[in-house]
């Protein structure tokens, strides 16, 4: 649920609009990232993220608790959702930046 509001937040308050399935797939990105330092392998792709934003919502709800079972005994599940929300910044910055905004 976090990571739904956060993704929320920025595709709908960020200075441009963001796809949703772009922000969802930072979120795995990050996600992957925390739980390889960790020791966790193999690890699943991202889910295809349609378009609609709704409907990517509805996918990544049902998809993450794949990453949260993994993270079990190897990863606080507050860790990770810290990693992920990181990656999420992390990459709307590099999108200001881009955009020459910061």
């Amino acid at each position: 649920m976090l990571v739904g509001a956060a993704v929320d937040l920025l595709a709908t308050q960020f200075f441009e609009p963001l796809e949703v399935a772009d922000l969802l797939r930072d979120a795995w990105a990050g996600a992957t990232s925390a739980l390889q330092l960790v020791g966790c392998s193999p690890l699943p792709p991202p889910p295809d993220y349609p378009f609609d934003a709704a409907a990517a919502m509805v996918l990544h709800e049902k998809a993450f608790p794949i990453l949260e079972q993994l993270a079990h005994g190897r990863l606080p599940l507050d860790d990770l959702a810290m990693v992920v929300l990181e990656e999420l910044i992390a990459e709307a910055v590099a999108r200001a930046r881009e955009l020459g905004l910061s």
